[in-house]
C-alpha cells in the first residue's frame, strides 16, 4: 500500500509493505531534515539500516529471496501481488504456484559469529552436501549474530550450516520472522 499526503509542508509517500510490516514515510533528500525536526520521535535511516530490520523480521523482499527463479509463492510474497492483475510475465507459474526452483524454500535462521559483513550465495550445507544458499542477510548489532535467508530443500532439516570463512558454522531456525518458514 502507497498514499501520497504532506507532512510539515514535505511531500511523502507514505508505503506499508506488508500487513504486518512497519509503516515508511518515503521524502525527497531536500524536504528530510525539516520533516525530521518537525515530528518527534522521526528517525531517517538510510537503505542498509532498513534491510537489516526487513531481515530481523524475517521479511523475505523482491530481487533477494524472490526473483525469476524462485518465485512470490515460495517466499511468501505472494499476498503482496495484486490478484486482479493480468497478462504479466509469468502469470500461469504464479496462478500454479509454480517457480523455477520449486524444490526450494524460503528459511530465516540466526548465525552466531564475529563476522560482521553480509552474506549472499554462501551454500547451505546439510548432512549429505549442499542444500541450499544464503540468499540475504544482515548483522544485528544488538544481538551480536547475522540473521540470514536461506533458500534450501525443504526436506533438508534442522541441522544445517553455512561456510563462513571457509569454516563451517552452525545455523539457529528462526522462528520469529513474519514470513519465512521456520
Amino acid at each position: 500500500m502507497v498514499a501520497d499526503a504532506v507532512l510539515a509542508f514535505a511531500p511523502v509517500q507514505v508505503a506499508r509493505l506488508s500487513e504486518q510490516g512497519p509503516w515508511r514515510l518515503l521524502v525527497r533528500s531536500d524536504f528530510a531534515n525539516g520533516l525530521v525536526e518537525a515530528m518527534e520521535g522521526l528517525a531517517v535511516i538510510g537503505s542498509l539500516a532498513a534491510d537489516t530490520l526487513r531481515v530481523e523480521r524475517g521479511e523475505p523482499a523482491w530481487g533477494f529471496e524472490a526473483s525469476g527463479w524462485l518465485g512470490p509463492v515460495a517466499t511468501g510474497l505472494a499476498l503482496q501481488l495484486d490478484p486482479a492483475r493480468t497478462g504479466f510475465i509469468g502469470e500461469a507459474a504464479l496462478r500454479a504456484g509454480r517457480s523455477p526452483l520449486a524444490d526450494r524454500t524460503c528459511r530465516l535462521f540466526s548465525l552466531a559469529t564475529t563476522h560482521t559483513g553480509p552474506l549472499a550465495l554462501e551454500p547451505i550445507l546439510g548432512a549429505n552436501g549442499t542444500v541450499g544458499h544464503v540468499s540475504s542477510s544482515m548483522h544485528v548489532p544488538r544481538g551480536g549474530h547475522l540473521k540470514l535467508f536461506g533458500l534450501v530443500q525443504p526436506e533438508a532439516g534442522d541441522d544445517l550450516h553455512v561456510l563462513v570463512d571457509g569454516h563451517r558454522a552452525p545455523l539457529v531456525s528462526s522462528l520469529s520472522g513474519g514470513h519465512a518458514h521456520g
